[in-house]
Parts: C-alpha cells; sequence; structure tokens
C-alpha cells in the first residue's frame, strides 16, 4: 500500500491518470495491487469506497481478463478492443485490468496495440506481467511501468503470522515465492500443501536414486490431483535446492528435506533433470496429460 500512496500523491493530486500502465513483478502481488490501483482510479485516491466491489471482481467497470491455461486467444484480443469503446456504467472510467499480459502472442498484442495508442478518453489499461521480455517494444513504449517489490523476509514473516506455521516453512515459501505474500496465503490457504510437498519429494528422491516406479507414481499423483504447476515448481526448487547442499549447506532454502538431500546420490545430474521437468511443462502446456507428458520422456 505505501507504492499505492506515492502513486495517489503523484497522478490523483495534479488529476494525471495516464490510459496505460503496466504492472511488473510476481503474479500474486500484481493483481492485488491492480485491483488497489483501480480502486484508487475510480475513487479518486479514497481507497476505501469501491474496494470490496473491484477485490470479488463485481464491479462493472473493471473488466479482468485472465489467460485460460496460460494462453489468450486472438479473439480475447478483439473482445478487449471492440469493447473499450463501449461507455462505462457506473464512474467516469472504465478498466481493463489484463493478466499475464505476455501470454497474448505477438499478433494478438498488435491487434491491442490500436487501443494503446489510440485509447478512449476514460479507458485506463492496467497490463499485468511477471516476464516483460515477451511483451513487443511498441507496447512497451506506450505504458507507464510501475514495479511491485517483494516484501522483506521478516516482514513476509509478519504479514503471515497469522498462519501459525514454523519459521523454517515462511522462509521456504518466501523464496518459493520470490516474496509473493499474496500467492503464499493462496498456498497457507489449500490444506496439506506441506504434507504433499514432503511426500511428492520422498518420491522424487527415490525416482533420482534410480527406482522408475516412484516416477509412475509421481504421474499417478499428477493425474489425479489439478495442482501440476506449483508442484512441478516444487521438484525444480527442490534441484536447486540440492545443487547449493552439495557445495554450501548453510545456503538452502527448505531446512525441512536435509534428510531427503541426505539420501541422494551426489552425482545426479542436474541439468538433464531440470531439462526434464522443463520439457515436461511444455508438453503440458501443450494439452498434453500430464501422466502422457511423464511416460513420454522415461
Amino acid at each position: 500500500m505505501d507504492i499505492l500512496c506515492n502513486i495517489n500523491e503523484k497522478f490523483f493530486k495534479d488529476a494525471r491518470i495516464l490510459n496505460s500502465y503496466l504492472i511488473s513483478g510476481k503474479s500474486g502481488q500484481t493483481v492485488a495491487f491492480a485491483k488497489n490501483f483501480a480502486n484508487a482510479i475510480l475513487s479518486l485516491g479514497n481507497f476505501s469506497r469501491l474496494e470490496d466491489r473491484i477485490e470479488s471482481e463485481s464491479h462493472p467497470d473493471v473488466l479482468m481478463f485472465k489467460p485460460e491455461n496460460g494462453k489468450y486467444k486472438v479473439e480475447d484480443a478483439r473482445e478487449i478492443v471492440s469493447s473499450s469503446y463501449e461507455a462505462p456504467f457506473e464512474t467516469d472510467r472504465k478498466i481493463y485490468i489484463i493478466e499475464e499480459f505476455d501470454a497474448f502472442a505477438p499478433l494478438a498484442q498488435n491487434i491491442l496495440l490500436k487501443v494503446l495508442e489510440e485509447p478512449q478518453a476514460k479507458t485506463v489499461f492496467i497490463l499485468l506481467s511477471e516476464n516483460k521480455d515477451k511483451i513487443l517494444p511498441t507496447i512497451l513504449s506506450r505504458v507507464s511501468e510501475i514495479k511491485v517489490q517483494p516484501a522483506s523476509l521478516n516482514d513476509f514473516h509478519a504479514k503471515l503470522k497469522e498462519y501459525e506455521i514454523d519459521s523454517n516453512k515462511l522462509t521456504y515459501l518466501y523464496y518459493f515465492t520470490s516474496g509473493d505474500h499474496i500467492s503464499s496465503s493462496n498456498i497457507l490457504a489449500t490444506e496439506g500443501f506441506f504434507d504433499e510437498k514432503r511426500s511428492l519429494l520422498e518420491r522424487y528422491v527415490n525416482y533420482l536414486n534410480g527406482d522408475g516406479v516412484a516416477l509412475l507414481e509421481i504421474a499417478d499423483y499428477f493425474e489425479k490431483n489439478n495442482n501440476f504447476e506449483i508442484f512441478a515448481s516444487v521438484l525444480s526448487f527442490f534441484l536447486r535446492d540440492l545443487s547449493v547442499y552439495n557445495i554450501d549447506k548453510s545456503k538452502i532454502f527448505d531446512q525441512d528435506s536435509v534428510d531427503l538431500f541426505q539420501a541422494i546420490d551426489e552425482n545426479i545430474d542436474f541439468q538433464n533433470n531440470i531439462l526434464m521437468i522443463d520439457e515436461i511443462r511444455r508438453r503440458v502446456k501443450a494439452n498434453v496429460s500430464v501422466r502422457n507428458a511423464i511416460l513420454a520422456l522415461l
């Protein structure tokens, strides 16, 4: 909220509300920031006025767009363009919050370029991205960027103290989510994350030590649970910590997995295993089932 107060002073005092912004940073934080920012714009700096309706995504003048299965369609871009010419319903502005803008293909981004170049006077576009390198330079040149920085480790612990979990687990989440307390809250709101993480990593350690059946068990796990992306990240993060553990044990982030690190053959091929996880992710995004994506690499 501190950065919003600065924005409030900078833009609202002089009525300088621009037509397009890029909010860059971790997705959970950028979404929360964008909603607060939209509230500030429509409320002219009075942050509490419309907060509940914007947070619940029920305000007719704040339109949220999210990619389906990590991808936008060209039709999504055309829908945004056509609707942007319609007048606001309740306020004097219409705000588009477009999550993961970098998930638009270049063709779709070019379609959106026109409304960013020549926006309606009362339309505000708030583009969100973790990877602005995938956004066309012509679009980047037309937006005002706001970078959302993660909280410090101490602030992160303070924000999540209500969950009453031990310090090691909170520190793990801090580095796992790059300090994104919103994403971490969502993880903690799902019961059993750390138990599932432990069970998955035990199977993965068995696989790394040569147990091929363990990989089949992992495939079965992903087939039954709709949480592939987050636990694929758990595996990648585990490999990162494992590589560090073999060099400097004091630098690992997951202190709860020390016994698992100790159980693994020191000669495993880290790079090959990281590439394997990346390839499985690529296939899943191409609509291959998780199980088939894993089994294809056996």
